[in-house]
């Protein structure tokens, strides 16, 4: 039996999409820094075309998976591709990664991989503050009622405090993504290792799951559980630890097994085995209502369901958007330590 959702209605679908001249004048600059930025790097870089397609390929996962939370109105009909997704947002995003890693990379040259990845997480914070601030200005971003309700009541340049833990939460899941691709496209030479260490994989996924888990529980609800086991609002450990277990244990599995195969055909068996399980889990608990989605995920949601497991499509696929995110940056994570020891 189906279970109802709301079909996209109201604000979720119909807002107001018309630009002023301010707002068109933003998204020229935006394009304009874009392709000023490629062919600036491209200097010294000649894959930087590349690896910015994979940065913004992360920022399109991420948009399409998150963009209940939060509104993008008034960019003008053609800069959407889905729903209030847009892709003017998206390659504004790319850009403050590119020049965040850029800047980290050139500064830190001579230091670790870890360092200059955590540097530009924290590039990335001021930068997005002051984005979001110019998109709160225009009018062009707004914040989903399940966000102002978690969200403390401060601000500062208009953007609530409570995006202090959001930016390096998300940054560091699309640093990690587009990291990961990078190793892949610089031919890095790593080591094959048959038996990686579980005991530094399983930490990695706990901290990256849990994190993200913070960032979105806002869209979804997990009720029911037993009161013990909520550490944070909804948040009950034993749902995250379910998605740390699958996750974890998905990527084991793989490394041994397939431990020579390169990262391209590792990250595909990752998302098969980790979405296999974990698409029947998800419907099983909506079902049986453990997870309840939120009305601004529900607004957007089309009303088609996936045949046999009764599950939206659009959770259907936000399940591998968000797998990808997690466990690119799980792996690139586990990459540095292993080539490290390795390397020792």
């Amino acid at each position: 039996m189906a279970i109802p959702f709301i079909t996209c209605t109201g604000s979720a679908c119909i807002f107001d999409k018309t630009p002023d001249w301010f707002t068109l004048i933003f998204e020229i600059v935006v394009i304009a820094i874009a392709l000023i930025l490629l062919i600036w790097f491209s200097e010294k870089d000649s894959k930087v075309f590349y690896k910015y397609f994979f940065i913004l390929l992360g920022v399109l996962l991420f948009d399409f998976f998150t963009h209940p939370m939060w509104n993008s109105y008034r960019l003008g009909s053609w800069a959407y591709i889905y729903r209030d997704v847009s892709w003017i947002l998206s390659i504004n995003l790319a850009n403050l990664i590119l020049i965040s890693t850029k800047i980290a990379e050139s500064i830190f040259k001579n230091k670790t991989d870890a360092i200059k990845f955590i540097y530009s997480v924290l590039f990335m914070i001021p930068f997005v503050w002051l984005s979001e601030w110019l998109l709160i200005t225009m009018g062009v971003r707004s914040y989903s009622p399940e966000i102002q309700v978690i969200m403390p009541n401060l601000f500062l340049f208009k953007v609530p405090i409570g995006a202090l833990y959001y930016i390096p939460a998300y940054t560091a899941l699309l640093i990690g993504f587009a990291k990961y691709w990078e190793l892949y496209l610089e031919n890095k030479p790593l080591v094959p290792v048959r038996k990686p260490d579980w005991k530094v994989s399983l930490p990695i996924s706990l901290i990256v799951v849990f994190l993200f888990e913070i960032m979105v529980e806002p869209m979804v609800q997990n009720v029911g559980l037993p009161k013990w086991s909520y550490i944070y609002r909804d948040i009950s450990f034993l749902l995250s630890g379910l998605w740390v277990l699958v996750i974890w244990l998905s990527i084991n599995i793989i490394d041994r097994k397939l431990f020579y195969f390169d990262l391209v055909r590792k990250f595909i068996a990752y998302m098969i085995l980790a979405g296999l399980i974990m698409l029947p889990v998800e419907s099983f608990l909506i079902r049986a209502g453990i997870r309840v989605y939120g009305p601004s995920a529900t607004a957007n949601f089309s009303g088609f369901m996936i045949p046999y497991f009764n599950v939206p499509s659009e959770i259907a696929f936000a399940i591998p958007f968000y797998l990808a995110l997690v466990i690119a940056t799980i792996k690139y994570w586990h990459i540095l330590y292993e080539n490290r020891k390795v390397a020792k």
